[in-house]
C-alpha cells in the first residue's frame, strides 16, 4: 500500500477533508468486487480536480497479455450511469484511487479539522455533512 501524498489532491485532504482516511492505492491488484474507492481525477477541460465515490462493480480477468484486467465500476447506491472501465493509464485524467484504512479512531472530534465535537459513531459534525460538496 502507498502512504498518503499531499501534493494535486492536497485540498482534498485539508480543506474538504474527503480524502481523510483515506490511503493511495497504486496496485490495483489488490482491489476485488465490492470495494469502496475514492477517484481523483482532472476536470474536464476546467482547472481543479475532482474526488469520486465508486464501489468496483467487477473485475475481469483475462488470459492473455493483449488484454489486461478491466475494473469495472460505478457510483455507490443509485446507478445514475452503467458501468465503465477504471483508466489510470490516461495521463490527461491523472487517476489517483484511494481506499479506506482500515479504522478510523473515534477521538470524539469532527474529523475535517473544525474541532467540533461529535458523538460515536460519527466522525463528521453537523456542518461539515451539511456543507455543499
Amino acid at each position: 500500500m502507498a502512504t498518503q501524498t499531499f501534493d494535486i489532491d492536497a485540498e482534498f485532504f485539508k480543506e474538504r477533508g474527503k480524502l481523510v482516511g483515506w490511503d493511495r492505492l497504486d496496485d490495483l491488484s489488490e482491489l476485488k468486487t465490492g470495494d469502496h474507492l475514492r477517484l481523483t481525477k482532472n476536470k474536464y477541460q476546467q482547472a481543479g480536480r475532482t474526488c469520486s465515490y465508486v464501489v468496483v462493480q467487477d473485475i475481469k480477468e483475462e488470459d492473455t497479455k493483449q488484454k489486461p484486467r478491466e475494473i469495472w465500476i460505478n457510483s455507490f447506491g443509485t446507478k445514475q450511469y452503467s458501468d465503465w472501465i477504471l483508466d489510470t493509464k490516461n495521463e490527461f485524467k491523472q487517476v489517483r484511487v484511494y481506499r479506506r484504512l482500515k479504522q478510523l479512531e473515534h477521538t470524539g472530534f469532527c474529523i475535517r479539522g473544525c474541532q467540533s465535537p461529535v458523538k460515536a459513531p460519527y466522525y463528521l459534525c453537523y456542518h461539515c455533512r451539511m456543507a455543499k460538496k
